[in-house]
């Protein structure tokens, strides 16, 4: 008497069961597919966490917050503000320190933006 052995073709996977019961064997290669498509799954999304985490390194940075200076920077757009102690207050002032950092970076937006439609118009 022979072992069955099925087979998922598109898979490529094989599941030899050294016992004469199909329904066995056929559960074996239920449980190797089913995990070869959750795995497939976990490294997709681990793949796509690290893709939006980065690597965490200093050049990455978008903001720094320096208290014993009393200095904010943002990075993404080089805007420094000595107004940090009025942004942890909440005041009128901290909001229009923050407006000054929202309006360079729709100026870096709106920048980025046109060139990209002038390298549109040049090809």
């Amino acid at each position: 008497m022979s072992a069955p052995r099925p087979a998922d073709t598109p898979c490529e996977l094989c599941c030899f069961c050294f016992c004469s019961n199909k329904a066995k064997a056929l559960r074996v290669l239920r449980a190797r597919l089913y995990d070869g498509q959750r795995r497939a799954a976990a490294d997709f999304v681990s793949g796509a966490r690290r893709a939006a985490i980065g690597s965490g390194d200093r050049s990455e940075r978008v903001r720094t917050y320096n208290f014993p200076q009393n200095r904010l920077t943002d990075h993404r757009v080089a805007v420094t503000l000595h107004a940090l102690e009025d942004l942890a207050a909440g005041g009128a002032a901290g909001m229009a320190a923050l407006d000054s950092i929202g309006d360079a970076l729709a100026m870096k937006l709106r920048t980025e933006q046109l060139e990209e439609l002038a390298c549109e118009d040049t090809a």
